[in-house]
């Protein structure tokens, strides 16, 4: 294990360790929703702007449903247009609400729709509907549902990070960035008046999700694809309160969103249309929502001035007897969270962000016990550790760079690592936890294939992407022929002698290397894809690849240096394997104190949706506990 590798593992932080195992356990959002902050509308283009409606948090869907999902949950596929990526069509607003259901008992949610099939819904005054299914929510659930208009609207409008765009998204109001609508979604795009035989005629149909650009929340094709129906039946939104559903009646199911067929004025945030629930339409589809918690979806800690405040300045989220944390500290670490979990392609759980709020009260709370040994403590651990990342970077330079792309100072990193560092050393002291001489030579000499670090090879590289970043879908033909191109015309200036790090910098599309001059962190055999991993090793010391295809994309290679394998001596491990061993018996038992320290320092957590996430976390982690301790019983009992 190469020492990088023994670091990182060895000096994680006791309270991200013990959050983070307790968040594996609670129930997983998947990828592919979005979390909304409630709050006030801020869109000033939407009709709800300025009339006293709140909204609590809640996910939806980053995409409309897809026919690969439709399938895999309903087993069939009702659209006109055929394809995995594109919208479900042709599906009705009692199909809708049952895929919910259906979707959530597969995913081992609450269905969130109470579906009466045998009683006629008296709340339904459509005289052609001979369906009439009697459909009520289903209090506390946490299943999928549908937005209601209020909800879809805020969301295409870009919840509390609004730029009042007409349109959701884009970075400004072209409503042809953002949608797909009649005059763009065929061979080419039209001109003049709305005509049914041009669409016919240019063949204009649904295109892939995500395709167009996304709103400040990360929300596609809200503005048009398909329209997207809505919980409501459609009649007069109501024009303040708390989480409005809409007219308790009506005939029609509201709609939202423009489609490919329809007119740029319905790609309109503000725009609302009925339509009937028991009709199918091959531009009529949707997007699920789902509650952050049981019992959010019908009730709510949000009020309208607590929302006002948190527009302004930077307010507390967690305010305890002797401290409080900014909004802006949260911010900065799940941002920083979210890149590395990005550049490292693995999805990120919305939950996440009340693990690292328990990390912040943790460390926050620990630093009110700490004394004068455990500063200097905590200063001797911390200047180890960024010495360590500090020789564990390809350069000076570069961990300057890895740290501004961060948004990040050295001063300000060496001062968090300093805040953790004093914690966890305040804990060890406050719990007698201790690691000797002789048990950190135990492991090491019981451990051998930990401190055997492989062979490493340290590269740069340049990538051209083949597919989108977004979506993971392949990019069109002739764009990915024109990446072959250029790559092969990048490969030419190299072998003329250009500068690697320069081209690097002006042409590759990997944003964790690009700034950097393409430079990555060593890496040993099974750290990277199968084919820039041959690639890589195979060549010598500043040789330069022929072009290397990946699942990402077109890349070249130039190795700077490679490392033989060896054995690290203990006396470089030493420090890594007391903390680790320490950190181990810590995690046993430092949860139960962290939680008393909550309670003595009387920490309450201001923020409405932060306090629904925590508590769906303690819970979530109570509940693993309790299994692994009856898990752990029956074990006993067995042996015996």
């Amino acid at each position: 294990m190469p020492p990088a590798t023994v670091s990182k593992r060895l000096t994680t932080i006791l309270f991200l360790i013990s959050f983070i195992v307790a968040a594996s356990a609670s129930a997983k959002v998947p990828d592919n929703l979005v979390l909304v902050k409630g709050g006030n509308f801020k869109n000033t283009n939407s009709s709800c702007y300025g009339k006293g409606v709140t909204l609590s948090g809640f996910y939806i869907g980053k995409y409309e449903v897809t026919q690969k999902e439709w399938i895999e949950v309903m087993g069939s596929n009702p659209s006109k247009f055929k394809g995995d990526h594109l919208p479900v069509e042709m599906v009705r607003w009692y199909d809708c609400v049952e895929y919910c259901n259906k979707r959530s008992t597969k995913e081992g949610l609450k269905p969130y729709y109470n579906i009466d099939k045998n009683n006629k819904d008296p709340n339904n005054q459509n005289d052609t509907d001979d369906i009439k299914w009697t459909v009520t929510i289903n209090t506390g659930a946490n299943g999928y549902r549908l937005p209601t208009e209020a909800e879809w609207e805020y969301a295409a409008g870009g919840g509390q990070m609004s730029k009042s765009y007409t349109y959701s998204g884009g970075g400004s109001n072209d409503v042809d960035k953002v949608a797909w609508y009649w005059k763009n979604s065929g061979d080419t795009n039209l001109t003049g008046f709305w005509s049914w035989p041009a669409i016919e005629k240019n063949h204009c149909k649904t295109k892939s999700v995500g395709g167009k650009e996304p709103n400040e929340l990360g929300l596609y094709d809200m503005s048009g694809n398909v329209r997207e129906f809505c919980w409501d039946w459609y009649g007069d939104l109501e024009s303040n309160g708390i989480d409005p559903k809409g007219s308790s009646s009506g005939s029609l199911r509201l709609w939202k969103g423009g489609g490919w067929m329809g007119a740029d004025f319905c790609c309109e945030l503000s725009f609302r249309a009925g339509y009937e629930p028991y009709n199918r339409g091959s531009d009529q589809g949707f997007r699920v929502c789902r509650a952050i918690a049981s019992g959010m979806a019908t009730e709510t800690n949000a009020k309208p001035e607590t929302a006002r405040e948190a527009l302004f300045g930077d307010p507390a989220i967690v305010k305890g007897t002797r401290f409080e944390i900014k909004r802006s500290e949260l911010d900065q670490m799940v941002s920083r969270a979210k890149a590395n979990a990005m550049a490292n392609g693995q999805p990120w759980q919305p939950e996440m962000e009340a693990v690292y709020l328990n990390h912040l009260i943790g460390i926050q709370a620990l630093l009110r016990k700490a004394n004068a040994a455990d500063q200097t403590a905590g200063r001797i651990e911390s200047d180890r550790q960024f010495t360590d990342a500090l020789k564990h970077s390809p350069s000076p330079e570069t961990f300057a760079s890895h740290l501004k792309a961060e948004g990040i100072t050295e001063t300000e990193f060496r001062a968090k690592v300093l805040q953790e560092a004093v914690a966890n050393a305040a804990l060890k002291r406050l719990l007698g936890v201790s690691v000797t001489d002789d048990e950190a030579r135990q492991y090491y000499n019981q451990h051998p294939a930990d401190f055997e670090q492989p062979e490493l090879v340290h590269t740069r590289h340049i990538l051209l992407t083949t597919i989108d970043p977004s979506t993971r879908l392949s990019l069109a033909t002739n764009i990915i022929a024109n990446q072959r191109k250029l790559i092969e015309e990048i490969r030419q200036k190299l072998v003329a002698g250009q500068d690697f790090a320069t081209l690097a910098r002006q042409y590759s599309e990997d944003p964790g290397s690009k700034n950097n001059g393409g430079e990555l962190p060593p890496f040993s055999h099974g750290q990277m894809v199968p084919e820039f991993e041959s690639a890589a090793f195979a060549l010598a010391a500043n040789q330069i690849s022929d072009v290397v295809t990946t699942q990402f994309g077109y890349h070249l290679i130039q190795v700077l240096d490679k490392t033989p394998a060896r054995k690290i001596d203990f006396a470089t491990a030493e420090a890594d394997i007391k903390t680790y061993l320490s950190s181990t018996q810590l995690a046993k038992i430092a949860p139960d104190y962290v939680k008393k320290l909550r309670i003595e320092e009387k920490v309450e957590i201001l923020d409405p949706n932060l306090k629904a996430l925590d508590e769906q976390l303690r819970t979530a982690a109570a509940s693993a506990a309790a299994e692994a301790e009856s898990s752990s019983t029956t074990t006993t009992n067995t042996n015996k």
